[in-house]
């Protein structure tokens, strides 16, 4: 899997003080609703810095960029997640996941 930190060469392009550069990229955080929750087993909300492994299809809804010819190989990706599983400490989960992927 690929370390998604912000490298020190990626931080001096944010534009705000160095204190404030994420650790992250913002455009990688992803919000799950409650109903969609309950579809991934959870019973209980879980706890702050709690892990878990995502494992996810999704669909490639948009390309931009790649027809510049200063760079072609610059270009953005938007992707759909259509199913996912998250797997953590809870069987339930776990068997989600076997279901959905058959690990």
């Amino acid at each position: 899997m690929a370390d998604m930190r912000v490298s020190g060469e990626e931080q001096k392009h944010f534009v705000t003080p160095k204190p404030d550069v994420p650790t992250y990229p913002p455009g990688l955080r992803i919000n799950i609703m409650p109903e969609q929750l309950e579809k991934l087993g959870f019973l209980k909300a879980p706890g702050l810095k709690d892990k878990f492994t995502m494992l996810a299809k999704v669909e490639v809804v948009e390309v931009s960029g790649g027809a510049d010819d200063r760079d072609p190989n610059d270009f953005r990706l938007e992707l759909q997640i259509t199913e996912m599983v998250l797997k953590g400490e809870e069987s339930q989960q776990d068997s989600k996941a076997s279901t959905l992927y058959g690990e």
